[in-house]
């Protein structure tokens, strides 16, 4: 059967669908979240999409996080995580719409927003530590997770082996990233950041920059936003109303998506 493959408008149109639908669901179970990333930049800047942009993230302080994994249902969509989907070894969820398929670096989902972690953090002195032990953690799922498919000869005989024997099995080092991401509960800690996306340490702020919260446009409609996006954005990208260089106006996205 020939695929009908889905333009980058409609792309938008149905990631906009499932933004609606976790809004909705945050508001009616009193559950914070906040636009994020480029998303948050093109709400600011453009009220919407940054031109060449082609996904949607939001934030979340970890304990609605894990209230929103274990209760969010709504039709067509799903979830995946590292915890229910063995497959998938990135340490934040994705919301997805299952009658699309989005094949995406040697991945295959469906078309989905990214769903992030906020995460309570240490003071400054124990930043660089904290992240390089995160990071350590997080190469391990990978490779724990992406293992199977490695063939013995592409990975090389003796490597395969030592690695099936040294590396733990992927369950222990999903516990082991919990309780390492536990250490300073959201609500008490002075600090707090995403750093499970790729700002790395530019998500490392203050407390009080995930405090409140404001309703912000974004593409006609309107969606809940941290209320020091300013503090936020000008952290992650400097000027952020300065738009970049033509020639990096480009998407970080490579996919292909079409209907079921």
């Amino acid at each position: 059967m020939k695929k009908k493959y889905i333009t980058l408008e409609e792309i938008r149109e149905i990631q906009l669908d499932i933004l609606r639908k976790v809004h909705t669901f945050c508001i009616e179970n009193k559950l914070r979240y906040s636009l994020g990333g480029g998303t948050l930049l093109g709400a600011v800047r453009h009220q919407g999409y940054i031109p060449w942009d082609d996904d949607i993230d939001i934030m979340m302080p970890r304990p609605d996080y894990e209230k929103f994994l274990l209760a969010f249902n709504s039709e067509n969509l799903s979830i995946i995580d590292c915890k229910r989907t063995p497959t998938y070894f990135k340490p934040f969820a994705k919301v997805f719409d299952c009658r699309t398929v989005l094949e995406e670096e040697n991945d295959i989902n469906g078309i989905y927003i990214d769903i992030f972690p906020i995460e309570g953090l240490p003071n400054p002195q124990k930043w660089k530590e904290y992240f390089k032990d995160y990071s350590a953690l997080a190469l391990k799922l990978w490779k724990l997770t992406k293992y199977p498919n490695f063939e013995k000869r592409s990975y090389g005989r003796i490597k395969y082996l030592i690695n099936k024997i040294i590396l733990p099995k992927r369950e222990t080092i999903i516990k082991q990233i919990d309780s390492f991401l536990a250490k300073y509960p959201y609500e008490n800690a002075l600090y707090r950041g995403v750093i499970t996306g790729r700002y790395a340490e530019k998500e490392f702020m203050d407390a009080k920059a995930f405090q409140d919260y404001v309703l912000l446009p974004f593409e006609g409609e309107y969606f809940m936003a941290i209320a020091e996006y300013d503090a936020y954005l000008t952290k992650h990208y400097g000027n952020y109303m300065q738009l970049p260089p033509k020639e990096a106006q480009i998407s970080n996205h490579k996919y292909i998506a079409y209907w079921k």
